[in-house]
């Protein structure tokens, strides 16, 4: 799915940092918390939970879109999306039209200064 996603962000013109791992995206973001423009996170990866990595995320950056990817999840409602700061869920599976689309509205929700939390 990483490599998948990765490859057609790149496709659609972004320059695309990828993990399989929840502490090592982590460490990524923390080294440098101004080079990234967005986060795309799955719920269920190893260590972190999406949620839990866009809690620590949106601790050091509140203005970063975070996107989360998932299947169908209790852990996922409304209220702990928003309260996580996820500013838009997508399901999977995503094809490459969704992910490219859901990349680029929350960069454009952010420069125009609507960037919310999903909820």
């Amino acid at each position: 799915m990483v490599d998948i996603s990765s490859r057609l962000l790149r496709q659609a013109g972004y320059l695309v940092t990828a993990t399989t791992e929840s502490r090592d995206a982590l460490a990524r973001f923390l080294d440098a918390p101004t080079r990234f423009d967005a986060v795309l996170t799955d719920q269920t990866m190893p260590g972190l939970t999406g949620l839990e990595l866009a809690r620590e995320i949106r601790r050091v950056r509140t203005d970063i879109p975070v996107l989360l990817f998932t299947g169908y999840s209790e852990s996922t409602t409304a209220e702990r999306v928003a309260k996580a700061g996820i500013t838009e869920v997508v399901l999977k599976p995503a094809g490459r039209d969704r992910l490219v689309r859901a990349v680029q509205d929350s960069l454009d929700e952010k420069a125009a200064g609507r960037h919310e939390p999903a909820g």
